[in-house]
């Protein structure tokens, strides 16, 4: 009921993948082509994981589980994930949230560790 009310900090009721909608929206207008192609692919991985959190969820714990299980994961070619590869998609989630913090969605964003 308080939804409909629309109470409390936005954060508590967007998801991760609606925040990514907003972000695709103001973030990639003006960007070459084969740049967003790269975010849309980091972003792949991201909503795949985080998708239907709310962004009230997203903790320094669930960002490090995602860091795991993405340097875990095999590629096509059964070899591991580069870190670089994953730190791209932590920068690209982290400008996803700065967005968020922008906007007054989001309090603050997770701490680095």
């Amino acid at each position: 009921m308080l939804g409909l009310f629309k109470v409390g900090w936005a954060g508590e009721r967007m998801t991760f993948d609606q925040l990514s909608a907003e972000f695709e929206r103001s973030h990639f207008v003006g960007l070459a082509e084969n740049t967003v192609k790269g975010h849309r692919a980091y972003l792949s991985h991201l909503k795949e994981f985080f998708g239907e959190s709310k962004l009230n969820r997203i903790t320094v714990e669930s960002v490090e589980e995602y860091r795991n299980q993405r340097r875990a994961q095999p590629t096509k070619t059964n070899r591991t994930i580069k870190g670089a590869t994953v730190n791209r998609e932590l920068e690209c989630l982290k400008c996803i949230l700065d967005l968020a913090v922008k906007r007054s969605i989001f309090r603050k964003i997770p701490p680095r560790r």
